[in-house]
């Protein structure tokens, strides 16, 4: 489910509604023995503690069942940031409105913003129906990320070519990064630190950005943290539906004949449903694989956009 999507050169911009997604990725669900309040203003200020705490427990169960998903994104430093987001736009206003005799709902941030979880009220106690509007949120957080994630892919497609011509430039023969990150002390991967008398790597503005919004700098390729909701691990050859057909990318331990990107939601349903591949021409593809999208993915070892992969058309094109 990809948005709206706009591209500028290979930049692809987003547009960043406030939202509420809750924290972590830790183990807390949400539980059956939900509170009850007095008032729809003490949920909320119940809501707003545990946000305000970082307690997923506490946020799982004040929000009942429905919340799961909502719960756990997969992506900790997106939900710390977003949920971050919505106490900020809470501390800015809010006001809790009626939609029903027995419905509200909160309102925040200086344009009104309404949660779409409303705040019901049962046997004369008010608690938040998260069944009724957690899948919104989710949808906008799947939404984003998944621009996000293809924005991403075109971002690596530009570093990969920028990444052989430097290398042409400097030796004669030009080769493409067989990493995401360098190893300490060298310069095999599409970003390393920046280095007095060494040029900026293909995807220093990218990591700058990450590491500003709380990311690691660090990439494990063996346990891939995600970034924007995603895992992303580099296909080092090609399938017979690709447009160059079945090789290896590699020869002599060096990746010289192309490259390729899968990227696959750390969560599938939570924080993406979409997986994408992008090979050197630029073009993404997308395909849903489904509630056993982590361990399909494992199985991807080619960059194959054969026709159950749907091609992502993006203005600009």
């Amino acid at each position: 489910m990809v948005a709206d999507k706009k591209r500028g050169g290979r930049r692809l911009g987003t547009t960043t509604l406030v939202t509420l997604a809750i924290l972590y990725g830790g183990p807390a669900m949400a539980r059956s023995d939900q509170p009850s309040f007095a008032s729809p203003q003490d949920a909320v200020t119940a809501l707003v503690g545990a946000l305000q705490t970082h307690d997923a427990g506490a946020i799982g169960k004040v929000l009942g069942p429905g919340s799961e998903a909502l719960v756990r994104s997969g992506d900790a430093v997106k939900d710390r940031a977003q949920a971050m987001n919505f106490l900020q736009a809470y501390d800015a206003g809010h006001k809790i409105t009626p939609i029903a005799p027995d419905r509200m709902v909160i309102q925040v941030g200086p344009s009104d913003w309404p949660m779409p979880i409303p705040i019901v009220r049962t046997s004369g106690k008010w608690r938040f129906d998260s069944r009724t509007g957690a899948q919104e949120i989710i949808n906008r957080r799947i939404g984003r990320n998944e621009i996000a994630a293809i924005r991403i892919c075109l971002a690596y497609v530009d570093a990969q070519h920028a990444y052989f011509d430097m290398f042409r430039q400097a030796t004669g023969t030009g080769v493409y990064a067989m990493r995401l990150a360098s190893t300490s002390g060298n310069y095999d991967g599409l970003y390393w630190p920046s280095t007095p008398g060494i040029p900026e790597s293909p995807l220093t503005p990218l990591f700058t950005t990450a590491v500003s919004e709380g990311y690691s700098s660090q990439i494990d390729p063996n346990n891939p943290v995600p970034y924007e909701g995603y895992r992303y691990r580099i296909l080092t050859a090609s399938g017979p539906d690709a447009p160059d057909g079945a090789k290896s990318y590699v020869r002599e331990g060096k990746m010289v004949d192309g490259f390729a990107l899968i990227a696959w939601p750390a969560i599938y349903g939570a924080s993406g449903i979409m997986t994408f591949i992008v090979g050197k021409e630029g073009v993404v593809f997308q395909k849903d694989l489904g509630p056993d999208t982590s361990s399909r993915v494992a199985r991807v070892v080619t960059f194959n956009p054969d026709l159950d992969w749907t091609k992502i058309d993006t203005p600009g094109e």
